[in-house]
């Protein structure tokens, strides 16, 4: 009680809710057991015994945690079998890709309107449904990657905000700039400013990027809209001629 902690089973935990969940999943090498609780195989219901239950008992358990999960295994992941065997394998590939996208240290520190535009990112629907098929990165430098695979690039080593690669499912790879707008950087200083007011510096850079294949969404006060995840989400499907189902 002093730590406000409670221990349960997956058979006693329907309607409990925890920001921390630990998960014990000890299991004796020799005789697993867990195969006893839990459903063998998702896609064979019917045929086990007490296969319905045994499937809630895994969908309610693994549904009660809202911050965070923390795993307690006795052997290597891939040495569980079954659909416990499958969820510990889909939780550590979630974790892995996490581990790899940009987090905020990753952008600039001069802009700090950039961190809000990663979470942006990473809040729309294009984002989470084709995480598997895309590459996020931040301050990615981008001049020096093209100079490297034409070696009569001239112009500056441009680096962008966000580099975000999405491949379709014809294996066709959407190559898109993803940029914050400030005024003091980007546009020209002059008292009917607007959005169509960018500097001819920039002007210039985005062309010459669109010229080797790059995308561009660019972001500021005009076009971010009132809900901004969702503008961005609509702007992404757009690009990429997929609308979202």
């Amino acid at each position: 009680k002093q730590h406000k902690l409670k221990i349960m089973t997956f058979d006693t935990c329907q309607g409990e809710e925890r920001d921390i969940i630990l998960y014990s999943m000890v299991a004796n090498p020799a005789s697993d057991k867990l195969g006893w609780a839990f459903i063998k195989n998702i896609n064979t219901i019917e045929p086990e015994e007490s296969g319905q239950i045994k499937l809630q008992r895994l969908n309610v358990g693994f549904s009660r945690a809202k911050e965070q999960m923390h795993f307690f295994l006795s052997k290597p992941i891939y040495d569980f079998n079954g659909s416990i065997g499958e969820a510990l394998q889909h939780y550590q590939k979630t974790l892995e890709n996490a581990r790899k996208l940009p987090d905020a240290n990753s952008t600039d520190d001069r802009s700090p309107m950039e961190r809000k535009v990663l979470h942006w990112i990473q809040a729309t629907i294009f984002f989470k449904t084709n995480q598997s098929t895309l590459e996020l990165q931040a301050q990615f430098p981008l001049g020096e990657s093209i100079k490297q695979l034409d070696k009569h690039y001239s112009h500056p080593l441009y680096v962008c905000d966000f580099l975000l690669i999405y491949t379709d499912e014809d294996k066709k790879q959407h190559k898109i700039v993803i940029e914050y707008d400030g005024f003091e950087y980007h546009f020209k200083a002059d008292s009917s400013i607007n959005e169509f007011y960018y500097t001819d510096q920039h002007i210039y850079r985005e062309k010459v990027l669109e010229s080797y294949g790059y995308n561009f969404i660019r972001i500021n006060r005009f076009n971010v809209g009132k809900e901004p995840v969702e503008t961005l989400n609509r702007r992404l499907f757009d690009l990429v001629k997929k609308r979202p189902i």
